[in-house]
C-alpha cells in the first residue's frame, strides 16, 4: 500500500514537474517570438522633408518617404529602426500608434538662470524655494541681519562645478536635435558634426570640474556638504541651509536625466508592427515630446512601407480541367447502307474534363503570384464500353494566383479502335444492331493542351496543403 501510495505521489510530482517545464518551454518561445524581426526597414530622421527610408545607391547614401512594398507571411514582424533616432525629444510609433504621455523633458534653463542670481554675488540678496512640482519660485527678499561667509561661501564654491556642469551638458544637449548628415550615419548611426552621437562625444570631453556631474560619488558628495556645513549655520540660516540642500538635489536629479536622455541614450530607435491579412501600409510618425518647444526636425509622417502577405497557394492543388487531346489517325467507323462497317483514319482533337494534381513546386514573383510545376491528370469518359478512365496524362502548367493555369502533357487517351468479335470490318452487321456496339475502344498515345477551371481548386485532407 505504501508503495502504491509513493507511487501515485511520484506520478503527481512528475506531472507537475512536466507541466512547469511546459509553461517555462512556452514563455521562451513567446519570448523568442516577441524578439523576431522578419524585415528591417532603416529610417534617417531629418530636417525639412530629408526624412525617409535609407537606400544605398551607387555606394551613396539616399532616403525617400516611400520604402515601397515588400511581402511577407501574414504575423511577420516588420522593424522600423531609426538610424538617428532622438528618442529624449522625439517618439517613433507605427500608424496611429502614439505615445500618448511622453516623459516630459527636463527644462534645465530654469536651475541655471535660477543660479545665476545666486552665485553672482558674494552676498545672497534673494532666496528660492523648490515645489513641489520641482518649479523654483523666488521667496520675497528677507535681509539677513549676519551671514556666516565662510559656510556659505564653501557650499557655494562645492556646487558651483556642477552648475557649471550641469549649463554646459544642457547647451551640448540642446545641439542634438541638429540631425546627422544622411552620408555620416552609415548603418550604425556614428556621426562626426551632428546628431546625438556627436553629442554624447562632447559630453564626454567636458571640463574636469563639469565633468563632474557624471561622478559615480556625486549623490554622496551633497550629502556630505550639507552635512558638513549644517553644524554652522545659525537657526535664521536654516531655511538658507535647506534651500541650498534642495538646489544640489535638483541637480542631482538633472544630472541623472542628463545621463539617461543624452549620455546613455542608445543610437537606434526601434517600433515595429506585425503584418496582418490584407495590404498593410505601415506609416513610422515622429511625434515632438515636448510642443511647447521649437524642434527641429520632421514631425509627422517620416516613412512609410506597404506590406502585403504573398499569395497563399498550397503545396499541392488538385482542379478539374478542361482536356485537348490531339491524336493521328484515329479510326471513324462507318455503317454503310448495306449494314457493312468500314473504317475511315482522320486526325481527332479530343475534349473532355479531368482532374489534375498539380504540385506548386517553383513559386516566383515577389508576392509568389506565378507558379510552375509538374502535373499529373485523368480524364473522364462516358463511351459505349462503359470506362470511365478515357485519359492519363503526365505534363507541366503556369499559373497565375487562381485566374488562370495553362500547360501540356504526354500519356494516352481513349478512342476507337477496333470492332468487337463476331463482327467485323467489311461485313454485314446483324439488323437491329448499332454501331456503337460493335466498336471497342484502346488507350493511344497523345499531346495535350491543359485549361484549369477558375476558382475550383479543391482541399483534399492529408493531401493537399502546406
Amino acid at each position: 500500500m505504501q508503495t502504491c501510495v509513493r507511487g501515485a505521489r511520484m506520478a503527481r510530482l512528475t506531472m507537475m514537474l512536466c507541466a512547469a517545464a511546459l509553461v517555462l518551454d512556452a514563455r521562451a518561445l513567446a519570448a523568442q517570438a516577441s524578439d523576431r524581426v522578419d524585415r528591417q526597414v532603416l529610417v534617417y530622421h531629418g530636417v525639412g522633408t530629408t526624412s525617409g527610408v535609407v537606400r544605398s545607391q551607387d555606394g551613396l547614401r539616399a532616403t525617400t518617404p516611400d520604402g515601397g512594398r515588400i511581402y511577407l507571411p501574414v504575423g511577420s514582424r516588420i522593424c522600423f529602426d531609426v538610424q538617428n533616432a532622438l528618442s529624449v525629444r522625439y517618439t517613433y510609433a507605427v500608424k496611429t500608434v502614439v505615445d500618448t504621455s511622453p516623459p516630459k523633458v527636463e527644462d534645465f534653463s530654469l536651475v541655471t538662470a535660477a543660479l545665476q542670481a545666486v552665485l553672482g554675488t558674494k552676498t545672497p540678496e534673494k532666496t528660492f524655494k523648490i515645489m513641489a512640482d520641482g518649479k523654483l519660485i523666488f521667496l520675497p527678499e528677507v535681509k539677513a541681519p549676519i551671514v556666516e561667509k565662510s559656510w556659505y561661501e564653501s557650499y557655494t564654491d562645492s556646487l558651483a562645478p556642477i552648475v557649471r556642469g550641469i549649463d554646459s551638458a544642457t547647451k551640448l544637449a540642446a545641439q542634438a536635435d541638429g540631425p546627422e548628415d544622411l552620408a555620416e550615419i552609415g548603418l550604425a548611426a556614428k556621426t562626426r558634426s551632428a546628431g546625438l552621437g556627436a553629442a554624447q562625444r562632447a559630453l564626454l570631453v567636458l571640463p574636469d570640474d563639469e565633468a563632474r556631474i557624471w561622478s559615480s560619488r556625486l549623490a554622496d558628495d551633497l550629502e556630505g556638504w550639507y552635512k558638513l556645513y549644517a553644524p554652522k549655520a545659525s537657526a535664521k540660516e536654516k531655511m538658507l541651509l535647506e534651500s541650498m540642500h534642495s538646489l544640489g538635489k535638483q541637480l542631482l536629479e538633472s544630472s541623472k536625466t542628463l545621463r539617461t536622455n543624452y549620455l546613455d541614450a542608445t543610437l537606434i530607435g526601434r517600433v515595429c508592427d506585425t503584418v496582418r491579412a490584407g495590404v498593410n501600409t505601415m506609416t513610422l510618425v515622429a511625434s515632438a515630446r515636448d510642443t511647447t518647444r521649437a524642434n527641429v526636425r520632421d514631425l509627422k509622417n517620416i516613412a512609410h512601407i506597404a506590406a502585403e502577405p504573398p499569395f497563399d497557394r498550397k503545396a499541392i492543388t488538385v482542379s478539374p480541367m478542361a482536356m485537348f487531346a490531339m491524336v493521328d489517325d484515329v479510326p471513324h467507323f462507318v455503317l454503310g447502307a448495306d449494314s457493312t462497317v468500314t473504317r475511315d483514319p482522320q486526325r481527332e482533337s479530343i475534349n473532355r474534363i479531368g482532374t489534375a494534381i498539380h504540385l506548386n513546386a517553383w513559386q516566383f514573383q515577389q508576392d509568389n503570384s506565378w507558379v510552375l510545376g509538374p502535373m499529373l491528370g485523368v480524364g473522364f469518359g462516358t463511351g459505349n464500353d462503359k470506362k470511365l478512365v478515357a485519359d492519363l496524362m503526365a505534363g507541366a502548367t503556369i499559373g497565375y494566383r487562381d485566374v488562370i493555369r495553362l500547360g501540356v502533357g504526354f500519356g494516352q487517351t481513349r478512342v476507337p479502335d477496333y470492332i468487337k468479335s463476331p463482327a467485323s470490318e467489311g461485313k454485314r452487321i446483324p439488323a437491329g444492331t448499332l454501331l456503337n456496339d460493335v466498336v471497342g475502344t484502346n488507350m493511344r498515345r497523345t499531346t495535350y493542351l491543359v485549361l484549369t477551371l477558375n476558382g475550383l481548386n479543391l482541399d483534399v485532407p492529408g493531401l493537399t496543403g502546406k
